[in-house]
């Protein structure tokens, strides 16, 4: 059988695909001119602009935090018992010092009997120490002469032992007898005239000391009575010597015997040894003079005991009476109180589950405050004094206000994010309707201008341009100037441009930009705070000039993107992308808590 042969087919050649090639190229470059216009069309529709104006401008940072009193003390008892009587209520403001409890306290007193028996007998016996330790120094009772002294240094006496005899010669004391009749006529203190019987050329003035009240018989039978009268001793008298004497008209009956008018026999009264003696039989002393100690190492610490128990026995009555205080419980500081959790009748328990942990609670109002944590980004911004925006969700449809009162330098890190506390005070706190424990949200001002230009925040984009309504300046107006003699560097060389002619060339290349929407035009702003919302405008634009908003920025990136320049549209970046919120003066939403 035989196959029937087939050809193969013809490939199309090089110039098919070129005219093909062509073909599409056409089709593409039609397709532009055709779209283009359709774009821009859509584009201008759908562009929304905003006038720039004037205002004014405020920078927040927010935070919250709960409300607390000035100061706020719970009121607890360190005792127990019954609550005998309470002074005030819940809700009462009391000044500090106030009676609020008082407490049966008859355990208590029974206590301060027996501390009080306690002192008495360690006062007695203290006393008594007090009274050997008088008696350790021996000392003359009277002026006069030693006529004995029977001790020597080192000795070791006990006590009761006699150590001296001190005679005061100094006056001499007559002893006599005058009729009854006479002597009823004599006083103490009337002069007298003495007679001694061993110098009777001799006569001595004296005074009665005393008249005896009643009488004897003498050896015949009459009746007298005894006088004694004071004698300046001038050296001659001695014990047991005879005189006789006369009172005015009035002599004696018989003569007397002249005796010392003063005599001591000194006895210790405590045992010990003998130290610091320095005098001797026949030595003149006077009364208190210090005769010698005596030093005794046993009765030193019986003193010693005897001290320490009654000081003890004193600390602890004073410790017990102290106690007394707490059974009378007074308002710690002044305030209102905001919880009273006892009342008259109850009983105080001991542990700290009883009544006694919290009986009531005082706080003082006149002050409130709270916290709020600012992140480290923001923490720079705040001041003491700065005002404050204060709402509480529990006061709803009202606005408090407060200030800044302090500014912690210690702060707490969290994730790596570092926070720092702000102490913020109310004004106004005593009308306020707010209370402690109340949360509440607070906005800090930290900057506000009056009067600036203003335009939207997010018509601002990367660079801090703004598309501006309008024909961009003339070629003429935007051609960068030159630079004068004065902006150029030492030598006149013009290789390197001024800081000034660069910022006006540069200026002059962003105004010349082709990348702008239809009827706009871009300019370099030089702007200031923001809310978040507006941005102040320092420079580049003038009040009324319209600029383009971020509304139509998807519309108008696909017009730049049909642009000669679209890669330099595409470089500045899109309003309000890449950077977050450009132009905003350090701004954007650092630590989510800034405005």
């Amino acid at each position: 059988m035989l196959k029937k042969e087939t050809k193969p087919g013809r490939k199309p050649g090089k110039k098919f695909w070129l005219l093909l090639t062509a073909a599409i190229l056409a089709l593409t470059v039609a397709a532009f001119f055709i779209v283009r216009p359709l774009i821009k069309g859509n584009t201008a529709a759908a562009q929304t602009t905003a006038a720039v104006t004037r205002g004014s401008i405020i920078r927040t940072i927010e935070g919250s935090g709960v409300i607390s009193a000035n100061d706020q003390y719970t009121v607890s008892s360190l005792v127990t018992g019954e609550v005998l009587a309470d002074h005030f209520e819940e809700g009462d403001t009391v000044q500090e010092g106030d009676l609020l409890y008082e407490i049966d306290s008859s355990d208590l007193d029974y206590n301060l009997q027996k501390a009080e028996s306690s002192i008495s007998t360690a006062r007695l016996s203290y006393e008594e120490s007090l009274e050997t330790l008088d008696n350790m120094t021996v000392t003359a009772p009277i002026s006069g002469v030693l006529s004995s002294l029977s001790v020597k240094e080192g000795d070791e006496l006990s006590a009761g032992k006699q150590v001296a005899e001190i005679i005061s010669s100094d006056r001499m004391v007559l002893s006599l007898c005058f009729l009854t009749s006479d002597a009823q006529m004599l006083h103490p203190g009337d002069p007298a005239s003495v007679v001694p019987e061993n110098s009777p050329s001799q006569t001595l003035s004296g005074t009665v000391k005393s008249v005896a009240t009643g009488s004897i018989a003498n050896s015949l039978g009459v009746a007298v009575t005894n006088v004694e009268i004071l004698v300046d001793n001038p050296g001659g008298l001695q014990n047991g010597g005879r005189a006789t004497a006369t009172v005015d008209t009035y002599a004696c009956n018989e003569a007397g015997t002249f005796s010392y008018e003063d005599t001591e026999t000194v006895t210790v009264k405590t045992g010990g040894t003998v130290t610091g003696l320095s005098l001797r039989a026949g030595d003149r002393v006077t009364a208190g003079t210090v005769l010698f100690t005596l030093t005794s190492d046993s009765t030193s610490r019986s003193i010693e005991r005897s001290r320490i128990t009654y000081n003890d026995a004193v600390s602890g009555y004073n410790n017990t009476y102290d106690q007394l205080d707490d059974y009378r419980i007074t308002a710690p500081i002044s305030g209102k109180v905001i919880q009273k959790s006892v009342k008259a009748g109850d009983k105080l328990e001991s542990g700290s589950g009883g009544n006694a942990s919290s009986m009531a609670i005082i706080a003082d109002l006149s002050i409130l405050t709270f916290e709020m944590s600012v992140d480290e980004l923001d923490i720079a911004e705040i001041e003491e004094g700065q005002a404050v925006q204060i709402t509480a969700d529990a006061v709803e449809g009202k606005r408090f206000t407060g200030h800044v009162d302090n500014v912690s330098i210690v702060g707490t890190t969290s994730n790596g994010v570092t926070s720092y506390p702000v102490k913020v005070v109310l004004d106004g706190a005593e009308n306020a309707e707010l209370i402690p424990g109340m949360n509440v949200s607070a906005t800090i001002i930290t900057e506000q201008k009056e009067n600036v230009l203003l335009i939207p925040a997010s018509a601002v984009s990367r660079g801090n341009l703004v598309a501006v309504k309008g024909t961009k300046p003339t070629d003429a107006a935007t051609e960068a100037p030159k630079a004068t003699p004065e902006e150029l560097p030492s030598g006149g060389s013009t290789a390197v441009e001024s800081d000034s002619a660069r910022m006006n060339r540069k200026a002059a290349d962003i105004a010349m930009r082709t990348d702008a929407p239809e009827g706009f035009y871009y300019v370099q702003i030089e702007t200031g705070i923001t809310d978040g919302t507006y941005i102040e405008v320092i420079s580049g634009l003038s009040e009324g000039n319209v600029i383009l908003l971020p509304s139509s920025a998807g519309d108008a990136s696909t017009v730049m993107q049909f642009t000669p320049n679209a890669q330099n549209a595409m470089m500045g970046g899109m309003p309000g992308m890449g950077g977050g919120m450009p132009g905003m003066s350090g701004g954007g939403m650092s630590g989510g808590m800034r405005r």
